[in-house]
Order: structure tokens, then sequence, then C-alpha cells
């Protein structure tokens, strides 16, 4: 007997970044004087963004935020944080696991639009 095939997902959302998400992205990823690590940390990040995109549902709730509704995606050391609707996904923050939430910034509007679908890397 075969197993049955893995849930496929329903139609990809667009994903965009806040302002602040994007300077956070840039922080992690520019922190990193590796180019190997620096890629596959880029590759990490872009794989979190697709399985946003595909299942937005399957994040954790960030439990500074639950009240909220906000989810997370563990790219380790960092908690991807984002919000999503039928129409899109938006990643608010991209967190360090050892800084504290509490006090954190997260911006609601989009940077005009420009920043849509899976962020891609410099390196």
């Amino acid at each position: 007997m075969t197993p049955p095939p893995p849930p496929q997902p329903a139609e990809s959302l667009p994903i965009r970044l806040t302002r602040i998400a994007l300077d956070d992205l840039a922080a992690a990823i520019g922190g990193i004087d590796d180019h190997r690590a620096r890629r596959t940390l880029a590759e990490r990040f872009r794989a979190a963004f697709r399985r946003m995109q595909a299942w937005p549902h399957s994040g954790r709730v960030v439990p500074e935020r639950a009240s909220l509704g906000y989810k997370e995606i563990i790219v380790a050391p960092f908690r991807v944080v984002y919000a999503f609707s039928e129409t899109e996904v938006q990643v608010l923050r991209i967190w360090h696991g050892r800084r504290d939430m509490g006090a954190a910034t997260f911006e609601p509007e989009l940077d005009g639009g420009e920043n849509q679908g899976t962020p891609s890397s410099s390196t």
C-alpha cells in the first residue's frame, strides 16, 4: 500500500514585506561575512516565504501578539512574523530570537506595494 500524496497547497498568495521587515532581512543577511553562510540563510528565508505563500495557516501564533493573530515561522535564529488575509501574506518583522519582542514595532502598511513576490537576495 502506498502512502497518500502530501497535501497540495491552495493557490499561492502574493507575499509583501513591510519596509521594516525589508530592513530586518537586509540586516540579518548582511550581518554575515561568510558568503556560503549568507547564501544558505537567504535560501532558508526564501523557503519560509514560499511556505507562507502556500500554507499561511501553518505558522504558529506569536505568543507576544496572540490577540492580534500574528503568525510566525522560525528560520533559526530568526522569527519571521507575518499576518495574512484571503488575498495576501504580509511579512511584518524578521526578529532575532534572542531579542525581546515585547516593545517591537510592527509596521502595518506597506511601502507602496513595491515589494511583491518572493524577495530575492543579492548574494
